[in-house]
């Protein structure tokens, strides 16, 4: 990412603040919010990471712009 110039903060702050509803579809969403409710907010971190792991081979294929789109946008069809 730092090749790139895309930070965390360009793309996390949306999904913390959401809490991934913008970006996972429904069921997957309410999980994270059940995980969230019990184990707090070093939960959204992990999901965070998770969800950039598996997104990874296909980040490093694009360009900062895309990266950035991709991430912003509906991640749930691509995970």
């Amino acid at each position: 990412f730092r090749q790139l110039d895309v930070s965390g903060g360009m793309y996390v702050t949306l999904w913390f603040v959401t809490l991934f509803a913008k970006q996972l579809p429904v069921p997957l969403a309410a999980r994270v919010w059940d995980q969230y409710l019990v184990d707090g907010e070093a939960f959204m971190y992990r999901a965070a990471v998770g969800i950039v792991t598996m997104l990874a081979p296909r980040l490093k294929d694009m360009d900062g712009d895309e990266v950035l789109a991709l991430l912003l946008g509906n991640i749930a069809n691509r995970l």
